[in-house]
């Protein structure tokens, strides 16, 4: 989310330096070779954007990774602390890209405004397309094309009914704030499952490190131990299964 509204300000910075570089033919030859201000600034827009996503990319990869590693059945006396800490770092940087996305919605009111105002007239837009796609379907001759706009009609017709319920889930009806209001929810969310997350027991004092050092030196050998026991269920079922469905060579 923050990607997205940095690229909104990576434009409108853009945007403004190609207006003054047209409107700047009365500038010298030597003011022109100079960077402007709002090219300097895009610039520094588009670097944080890419780390920013690298950041996002590095975190995502983590977290699955955590996940899909997970093992209940581990001899790991705690197999999850992985994916705990994954998580914990994940919706740490969530919750700092909402807290910004919100202070953007407040800061840039009227595209808040006009945001949730496109939101509202989605529906109507979409059942509009939906009646055009299904009254062109009926003046065409092959069979084939007609089809294609009766499939483009449906979709139209279930993108409708969709924004419709985005809009009720989003209170639009009430207030053109329900956007932001989702965001501050989940920004709630967040803090509070972080603030569990934080909450876990851990080891003080002198013994802190010692404590890290014996967690690692545990998910390193219940590694190897998982691993063993996967190979110990393949040899066994390797054994149970008709010779006839392997080859000469096993």
């Amino acid at each position: 989310m923050t990607s997205f509204w940095a690229k909104v300000a990576l434009l409108v910075f853009v945007m403004g330096f190609i207006g003054s570089a047209v409107r700047g033919d009365e500038a010298t030859p030597a003011k022109a070779s100079e960077k402007s201000p709002e090219l300097e600034i895009a610039a520094s827009v588009a670097k944080r954007i890419d780390r920013d996503d690298a950041s996002w990319r590095e975190l995502t990869v983590k977290l699955q990774k955590a996940v899909e590693a997970y093992n209940p059945a581990s001899v790991h006396v705690m197999p999850e602390g992985q994916s705990l800490d994954a998580f914990r770092s994940y919706c740490g940087k969530l919750l700092e890209s909402g807290k910004n996305l919100v202070a953007l919605h407040e800061q840039w009111d009227k595209a808040s405004v006009g945001l949730g105002d496109s939101l509202r007239k989605a529906p109507a837009y979409y059942r509009g397309a939906a009646k055009a796609m299904r009254e062109k379907a009926e003046t065409m001759r092959f069979a084939v094309i007609k089809e294609r706009y009766l499939l483009t009609a449906d979709i139209w017709e279930q993108l409708a009914t969709k924004a419709e319920e985005r809009a009720k889930d989003l209170s639009l009806d009430k207030s053109s704030k329900g956007v932001v209001d989702l965001i501050r929810e989940e920004n709630m969310f967040l803090a509070d499952f972080i603030g569990t997350l934080d909450a876990l027991p851990r080891v003080s004092g002198a013994d802190g490190g010692r404590y890290g050092d014996l967690i690692e030196v545990l998910r390193k050998h219940a590694t190897q131990s998982d691993e063993l026991h996967r190979q110990l269920k393949r040899f066994r079922d390797k054994l149970k299964a008709d010779p006839r469905q392997g080859t000469a060579s096993e």
